[in-house]
């Protein structure tokens, strides 16, 4: 049996799931387990699929689509035998205490906090306090318009959050996937 195949989206020099930074052009991609993306660019996932599958024979195809990763429902994999196609539906993955791979893309909380800032629901008090690896952070407070009425808050935080959990990302697979990947 051969090597599992993993099939990963590239988009502004930037391997969407894993966060990291590549020289490949943007497109499908795909590869072994033990080493980068090395066959690409194609069009779509189905033609990347394609070229994967030549020359494989038996192999069974593994979809981890935006709703699989969400909820970290997929298969433990056995090293052979698969072609694993990992769609995050164009959005880069960014894991907790990791920094998005491009200057200027924020992490999850810090662009749920700028929306927060933009509907007027908190604001930065201007005060900074450590946050628990000693680094000095921004404090927000409740905006005017909330801080007599937390009900109203919730509700207002509660509908962000909403919108926040749609779109963002966890990354599930084995370490060994991420490691040998970037």
């Amino acid at each position: 049996m051969q090597l599992n195949r993993f099939v990963v989206e590239v988009r502004g020099g930037v391997l969407l799931f894993f966060n990291c930074t590549t020289e490949l052009d943007d497109g499908w991609w795909w590869g072994f387990n033990a080493s980068p993306p090395q066959h690409g660019p194609f069009a779509n996932s189905d033609e990347a699929v394609a070229d994967a599958s030549c020359e494989m024979g038996r192999f069974k195809l593994v979809r981890w689509d935006d709703a699989t990763i969400r909820r970290k429902n997929h298969e433990e994999l056995r090293p052979t035998g698969h072609i694993v196609v990992i769609d995050t539906d164009g959005a880069l993955f960014v894991k907790t205490g990791e920094r998005p791979a491009c200057e200027g893309d924020k992490t999850p909380t810090e662009q749920l906090i700028g929306e927060l800032e933009a509907e007027g629901i908190v604001v930065r008090s201007g005060e900074m306090r450590p946050n628990g690896r000693g680094e000095l952070k921004p404090v927000y407070v409740l905006a005017s318009e909330y801080a007599n009425d937390i009900e109203a808050a919730k509700r207002a935080i509660e509908g962000k959050l909403r919108t926040y959990s749609r779109t963002s990302r966890t990354r599930p697979g084995p370490r060994w996937l991420r490691r040998h990947l970037r």
